[in-house]
């Protein structure tokens, strides 16, 4: 068992820049590049004080590795790693958005980097360097920048890598960073750095897969589920799981037919994705975003109602669409529908228990965050994140290219 280092320390009240976005460089559309640059402008750090969580990792068999993670807030899911021989410990963050990996260094001196907890390339005997640097700017100009290594990576003692490749980072220009960097799990198409972690996993795992279930917490902070490799965790899953196709091995990106809004009261209605859209499956967001404006608009005509209201307090927040920030109680969230969203001919539905969670746990319902946001009006895809993926448990397949969903059991934990 592990104690998460980088979760020691008190956190401020406002926004994280979230450092889990595409490079600019990379060859990705100009929405996509929209899509990252919201995410990482209102991904923020969670309000709690002094963070504090245990989490380890196992290989329950030959050909499988368990990541048992770290739940802050819903904000941010953390699970650990070894890096170099002897092995350094190292908190990560997962990330279906992105194929990159990188990790801060003892060499780094920005601001991010003395509060993490770095990884020492000196005390590696099989730490290697192989390109001179490496240098990431991200679209609202914040860098990352350091060399192109190779070393030993573990998740867990029986599941590693020999001369994996990734970024140690020197400087980290990145605002209020809990993890100490970051695993990229898309497709290779993505990666800026070699081979990245999955791809070379493949040969190794009992099966090509991976599985993640994220825990939705109103506790704050918690045991947040967790990421096996090379198996399935059927414990977890309260039915058969429902497989859709990868649209385009890139991102793990799927075919959504509808968005609708479900009420006892009325027949259901049409909110998102009319004419079918792609949706992208992203662990490293925390909420659901919508195409073409559509979440905006939804959470407009909400608050037109009274069931949500914006909070202009927000840095970024009030803007009139995209980046607005919606917040709710426990009274005005039983007026809200169910969303479902239809993927591959089934509907998996959020209660708005599923998509809100309080702003501050020891208060759950005087303020409730409501996990939707707008999103620019030329983005054409959806982006299911945290709030979505909360309530199933995901394979992402990558030997059959397809994703799973099932609902997650509940534990009662």
């Amino acid at each position: 068992m592990s104690k998460c280092p980088t979760c020691q320390f008190t956190v401020g009240n406002f926004a994280t820049l979230l450092f889990l976005t595409l490079p600019a460089f990379l060859n990705a559309s100009l929405d996509t590049q929209s899509y990252k640059n919201h995410l990482r402008r209102f991904k923020r750090s969670p309000k709690s004080s002094t963070l504090r969580c245990v989490a380890s990792t196992e290989s329950p068999e030959p050909g499988t590795a368990r990541v048992e993670l770290c739940n802050i807030n819903n904000y941010y899911y953390l699970g650990h790693m070894t890096i170099g021989l002897p092995p350094q410990t190292v908190w990560m963050e997962f990330d279906t958005g992105s194929s990159t990996s990188w990790v801060m260094t003892s060499a780094c001196r920005s601001p991010p980097c003395t509060i993490a907890h770095r990884f020492e390339p000196g005390r590696s005997a099989t730490f290697d360097v192989v390109a001179e640097t490496f240098n990431f700017t991200y679209g609202a100009g914040d860098t990352v920048s350091g060399v192109h290594a190779k070393d030993f990576v573990c998740l867990s003692r029986r599941m590693c890598l020999q001369n994996q490749s990734f970024g140690a980072a020197l400087t980290v220009q990145q605002d209020n960073m809990i993890a100490d960097g970051l695993i990229g799990l898309a497709y290779p198409t993505l990666s800026s750095l070699g081979q990245p972690l999955i791809s070379n996993l493949g040969s190794k795992l009992k099966q090509p897969l991976f599985a993640v279930n994220l825990r939705r917490d109103a506790k704050g902070i918690s045991t947040g589920g967790e990421y096996t490799f090379g198996y399935i965790n059927q414990s977890l899953q309260a039915e058969d799981f429902h497989y859709v196709r990868v649209a385009n091995q890139s991102y793990w990106s799927v075919e959504m037919d509808a968005v609708m809004a479900l009420n006892n009261t009325q027949a259901p209605v049409r909110v998102g994705c009319p004419n079918g859209c792609h949706a992208i499956i992203d662990t490293a967001t925390s909420f659901i975003l919508g195409a073409n404006g559509e979440t905006a608009r939804l959470l407009a005509q909400w608050s037109r109602l009274g069931l949500v209201q914006l909070d202009s307090s927000r840095p970024g927040s009030g803007g009139g669409g995209f980046g607005d920030y919606y917040v709710t109680d426990c009274e005005r969230m039983k007026l809200l529908p169910v969303l479902a969203f239809l993927l591959g001919g089934k509907s998996f539905e959020l209660t708005p228990d599923d998509y809100t969670f309080p702003d501050d746990p020891s208060r759950p319902c005087d303020k409730r965050q409501v996990a939707l946001e707008g999103g620019p009006s030329d983005l054409d895809f959806w982006v299911l994140g945290g709030s979505f993926l909360g309530a199933y448990y995901t394979v992402f397949d990558f030997g059959n290219n397809r994703v799973g969903l099932a609902k997650i059991r509940k534990t009662g934990i």
